[in-house]
């Protein structure tokens, strides 16, 4: 029979401390892994900054910050599928994080899934209700989903929050030019002007709509101002040959197609046939 010996009461004390301090280590040890990686995301080191949440995670599968900062330098390094697991594992552990869903949503648009993103930015909107670049970036799926009014809606709630946002007025003029809300495009492209003076592609549009609106003047200004601060605007070239034709100067109007042209706009070498042999 083997002889069994009493052990001290200390050695269980002991024991217990040992094993407790080996778990505190290892819980340590998950955030130091995260907070180095972290160092290194910050660095522009994503790959490395990968390996170390990926060890934080091993060692702790619930460091939702691990997750959540992995899926961030997998979207910079523009592996997007990998990102939208990440952030969808972080969800699993919390549902409630307006980030992970925002972050989502941000890489389902580069997968050009729009309506995924949509979706993500609405939950992002549910946790975070006055969240402007959320309602902006679901204006931008809605858009390339051709759902203006529903892009126009989030362009004036992003306005509320940031009113001095040049690039949300543009678009909202876009999309109110789109659905011929003319008047409201008018207002918008003004706004984009108001906020950045030298916006090039917000004068070529509102020059646009005075030209549809017959007001020939107006537009030959707008058109003005684009070329003057973007060259390369073909459709700005474009449309002052019609302002400047409408106007009676036939030759400015010929000159601008073949600017037009040279910029590749092949539509415009029909009006150079026509109008200026």
């Amino acid at each position: 029979m083997i002889n069994q010996k009493l052990l001290p009461n200390n050695y269980f004390f002991l024991l217990f401390f040992l094993l407790h301090a080996i778990f505190v280590n290892a819980q340590t040890t998950t955030e130091e892994f995260t907070s180095i990686g972290k160092a290194k995301s910050d660095n522009g080191n994503y790959s490395g900054a990968i390996s170390d949440y990926t060890r934080a995670i091993q060692l702790n599968p619930q460091n939702i910050v691990a997750y959540f900062n992995r899926g961030c330098a997998y979207a910079k390094l523009k592996k997007h599928s990998t990102a939208i697991s990440d952030f969808s594992s972080a969800l699993n552990i919390n549902p409630n994080t307006s980030a992970c869903y925002y972050n989502r949503a941000l890489s389902k648009i580069e997968l050009n899934d729009f309506d995924g993103a949509i979706s993500d930015f609405t939950m992002t909107l549910d946790l975070e209700p006055i969240f402007a670049d959320a309602y902006y970036n679901r204006a931008l799926a809605k858009i390339k989903l051709e759902d203006h009014e529903g892009a126009i809606q989030d362009l004036k709630n992003t306005l509320l929050y940031k009113p001095h946002l040049a690039q949300a007025h543009f678009l909202k003029g876009l999309s109110e030019t789109i659905i011929e809300q003319y008047k409201d495009a008018l207002n918008s492209f003004t706004n984009a002007i108001s906020q950045n003076p030298n916006f090039a592609e917000a004068y070529q549009n509102r020059g646009g709509i005075y030209l549809k609106l017959k007001l020939y003047d107006a537009a030959l200004t707008d058109l003005d101002k684009a070329i003057q601060f973007n060259k390369s605007l073909k459709y700005a070239y474009f449309n002052r040959a019609f302002a400047r034709y409408n106007l009676n100067n036939h030759n400015g109007a010929c000159e601008d197609w073949q600017k037009a042209s040279n910029l590749g706009l092949s539509e415009a070498d029909n009006f150079i046939q026509q109008f200026c042999y």
